[in-house]
């Protein structure tokens, strides 16, 4: 059984309003006797569809009150302070500022942004149609869609990869291949034999930094999915490559989700060849049984 639940969301971040209370109850009452708090830092966020700001993060406050509640807490749950940090390569030294300026227990690096585009709005995935079109031209609409999933997907992974080549101060890339969560119409599943050359380089990164990857179970609670993120392919390469380092998080923005489909994510890892999975504590890894 996972007993940690290492990527979960307060009011803290601009996307969320779930009291962090609420976040603890839930994960007591799930049996987790870890849960870390990874609060959202992106820098210069576009404002085409949140205002300025939205995903600035003001540590004092939320430092202030998970402190109260670890007081609180004590002897019942572990409760860790961390951050999600958006990689942009413009925003480098920012980051990297404001991981040297807290005593975070866990930094994930996660991209949500690709060269400035958001594959959460609809604009990206128009554009990955425009770019299909062009590549593609007199193509029917299913063969359209597919190009432009996986024009978006390359995208992506190409922005990931220049990130972490530039990036070292985190702990674990989070949701690698996040993208395939904005497919639409309930599809998640991609080829990933398409993408092996450029997921292989950011594998072989991580590995030779002894950086871990964060198994989000987001995509199977919230989209149905069997598969997490990252798919089982790139965890299984992961492990064949020499990759040692995995966190499991489900990446809730309301208390209901904390600790969901983490035995599901078990069974994935196992199936890839782990047999531990770490938490942070003082951007240490503590390795626990799978």
């Amino acid at each position: 059984m996972i007993t940690a639940d290492c990527h979960v969301h307060s009011h803290h971040s601009g996307d969320s309003e779930a009291p962090m209370r609420a976040l603890v109850e839930e994960a007591l009452q799930k049996g987790l006797d870890t849960l870390t708090f990874t609060e959202h830092l992106d820098v210069d966020f576009p404002t085409t569809h949140e205002p300025a700001g939205t995903f600035d993060l003001d540590v004092p406050p939320y430092l202030a009150e998970l402190q109260s509640l670890q007081a609180e807490y004590a002897g019942r749950i572990s409760l860790l302070f961390g951050t999600e940090i958006g990689l942009q390569t413009h925003c480098t030294e920012a980051n990297r500022a404001f991981v040297h300026a807290h005593p975070f227990d866990f930094v994930i690096a996660s991209l949500h942004l690709a060269y400035g585009q958001d594959p959460y709005h609809k604009e990206y995935w128009q554009e990955m149609q425009r770019r299909a079109a062009a590549r593609v031209p007199g193509a029917d609409a299913e063969v359209l869609r597919t190009e432009a999933e996986r024009e978006g997907m390359a995208l992506y992974l190409a922005a990931t990869l220049e990130n972490l080549q530039c990036y070292e101060d985190y702990d674990v890339l989070g949701h690698l291949d996040l993208v395939n969560r904005y497919f639409g119409d309930g599809r998640t599943a991609y080829d990933h034999a398409s993408h092996a050359a450029v997921i292989d380089e950011i594998l072989r990164l991580l590995v030779a930094k002894d950086k871990g990857l964060d198994c989000n179970t987001n995509l199977i609670w919230k989209y149905g999915a069997e598969e997490m993120n990252p798919s089982r392919e790139i965890l299984a390469r992961f492990r064949e490559l020499g990759g040692r380092i995995i966190t499991f998080g489900t990446d809730a923005h309301e208390a209901a989700h904390v600790g969901e489909a983490l035995d599901s994510a078990r069974a994935i890892a196992r199936s890839c060849g782990f047999t531990e999975y770490c938490v942070f504590r003082g951007r240490v890894p503590e390795f626990r049984p799978l």
